[in-house]
């Protein structure tokens, strides 16, 4: 999560290597998968980052960022829940898998359910930007799960902070929530209980392969091929637009050239893994029937017609046939 956090600190034009200096570590100790950090480290590294970009809610827009195969074995238990309620559930039980900073609790009535996130009362004494910065983050992850669990749009749902809420981001943002400050030293999500009958989307090949491979091979600490790499990188920088090859080149270090040899040494190219994913990603939209128009242009077709041609030769079928 903190080399997540480092990339996208990056990508608003900041150095990780400079604010890894502050806490007496490196940048390239973080490529290596090896460095554990201490409590102090963290904290440094949260409140640098927080100072860097002036940005006091940056957990939450990392959150936003983050998809949810990026969450390891809590992806993977993730995906596999029958109902956004089973996952809620099981988040709750298993957060624990990628921190101990915040803790969950869970009620729900006939009508209503809250999410309860409680910082640990130890983390928000001793490393107070980190614990802020973490109930952020995993607020923003359950609102982003839901869509990325049901590929649906976020519902409205009413959260409640210890402190004056960060309207600025969640406007930017675009999220669709109330806000609330109240006396209690927690947040909460409280929203309509209906929202959890919602089916998890999980292991339909055509759809979530990329995923669920890229979680099991975090998993089982396996190195991600390129491809995998590559197709899952496309996957959560997806916003209507797609990076292109020099920037998704970048984002791991690489040379346009250098990606392309592994690639082919895998025996596929950048064309045909930005291909695999607009062809999914057009299955998802077109089962949410989707005007074709829309799907075209959210995934940078020129138009309908061209985005049919380009379903037909990939599918061998119109996309009415997956409706």
């Amino acid at each position: 999560m903190f080399y997540r956090l480092l990339m996208e600190v990056q990508k608003l034009g900041f150095s990780p290597e400079l604010i890894c200096k502050k806490a007496q570590i490196t940048f390239e100790s973080f490529k290596s998968g090896q460095l554990v950090l201490t409590d102090k480290q963290a904290e440094v590294l949260w409140a640098t980052c927080v100072y860097e970009t002036k940005n006091d809610a940056l957990g939450f827009y990392l959150g936003l960022k983050t998809p949810v195969e990026g969450l390891a074995s809590l992806g993977l238990i993730l995906q596999n829940s029958p109902t956004f309620y089973e996952a809620i559930k099981n988040a709750v039980s298993y957060i624990d898998l990628i921190t101990d900073v915040v803790a969950l609790d869970f009620k729900k009535s006939a009508k209503e359910f809250k999410l309860y996130i409680i910082p640990n009362p130890s983390f928000s004494i001793a490393s107070p930007v980190r614990s802020r910065q973490v109930s952020l983050l995993t607020f923003s992850l359950v609102l982003k799960m839901y869509e990325n669990l049901t590929l649906q749009e976020p519902p409205m749902v009413e959260v409640y902070f210890p402190y004056s809420p960060p309207t600025s981001i969640l406007k930017e943002k675009k999220i669709n929530a109330i806000l609330y400050q109240h006396s209690k030293k927690y947040y909460i999500i409280k929203g309509n209980i209906k929202l959890f009958t919602s089916k998890v989307v999980n292991s339909d090949p055509k759809i979530l392969m990329s995923l669920i491979n890229y979680s099991k091979n975090f998993i089982t600490k396996k190195d991600n091929i390129w491809s995998i790499k590559v197709e899952q990188y496309l996957l959560s920088e997806y916003t209507k637009s797609f990076p292109n090859l020099n920037v998704v080149a970048t984002y791991f270090y690489l040379s346009e050239r250098s990606l392309q040899r592994k690639l082919k040494l895998e025996n596929t190219t950048f064309t045909n893994i930005l291909n695999k994913v607009k062809l999914n990603l057009a299955i998802i939209e077109i089962k949410k029937s989707k005007n074709l128009k829309t799907i075209a242009s959210n995934l940078g077709f020129s138009s309908a017609s061209s985005f049919i041609k380009f379903f037909k030769k990939s599918t061998g079928k119109t996309p009415s046939s997956f409706h």
